[in-house]
């Protein structure tokens, strides 16, 4: 019985330590950009991990189940019995650990908060985001206004916010920009289905928002008609923007 216990407490610690491996502080993010580390642009599309981000810590489950019998009641006491109870009613909680958001499998999201927790929280998903795909993997389209447009433009330096052939870049302030932008992308969608390549097929572009008017709207919906039209067409992320109501549906 001991030895059942040694092992999920050795399981409960293999996981911990995992997830401290694979989702890193920011700090040690921003590291992985400087210096160019080894596991800058590692997760690929056919990988789990990919658009898995973190958002924080906190608490989950041990991953696995634990197999033990159901307790029910004895007129007869049985110490060995009830000690394969207690086992199996052993907290498998993994505390203190990072917690994670897979933004494939989660593809709308709403973030709702003050204004500067949710730029901090929004920079902190982005340079996840940078630090972790590769540009010919994941696209960043930023849908913002004249009056925004400084909270984002760091993003124009990056690779990730410009077209395959460096001829448009994804960042609009006005109707026409994000009309524009529209264009390219169903002409992008359109080019894929002709490909062969299942890994330019499935290049997911992200978008972000922090515009409360209608010209992100119309690129969203622009972008949202298009999928429901192909299946070929990637997952939207559009991160947050001012008002709850503005949130688009799933798709």
């Amino acid at each position: 019985m001991e030895s059942k216990k040694d092992s999920i407490q050795t399981e409960m610690k293999i996981q911990r330590q995992i997830l401290i491996d694979n989702y890193l502080p920011l700090p040690q993010i921003k590291e992985i950009i400087y210096q160019k580390k080894r596991n800058l642009w590692e997760r690929e599309l056919d990988q789990e991990d990919f658009l898995d981000l973190r958002l924080g810590v906190g608490s989950t489950e041990l991953r696995g189940q634990i197999s033990a019998p159901e307790q029910h009641f004895s007129l007869v006491d049985d110490e060995l019995l009830q000690e394969v109870y207690n086992v199996g009613a052993t907290s498998r909680t993994l505390e203190n650990v990072p917690i994670s958001l897979n933004f494939i499998q989660h593809n709308i999201v709403a973030i709702i908060g003050t204004a500067l927790n949710k730029k901090q929280f929004i920079d902190g998903l982005l340079l996840q985001t940078l630090a972790y795909h590769s540009y010919e993997d994941l696209k960043i389209i930023v849908l913002t206004n004249e009056q925004n447009k400084s909270n984002w433009e760091y993003l124009k330096i990056s690779p990730h916010n410009w077209s395959n052939n460096h001829t448009i870049r994804y960042f609009a302030t006005n109707l026409d920009e994000a009309k524009e932008i529209s264009l390219e992308l169903e002409k992008e969608m359109q080019q894929r289905k002709f490909k062969e390549n299942k890994k330019q097929q499935d290049t997911y572009p992200v978008a972000t928002t922090r515009s409360s008017d209608d010209q992100s709207l119309t690129l969203l919906d622009n972008i949202r008609n298009a999928q429901i039209r192909s299946k070929k067409l990637p997952p939207l992320c559009p991160f947050y923007n001012d008002k709850g109501e503005l949130v688009p549906s799933v798709v």
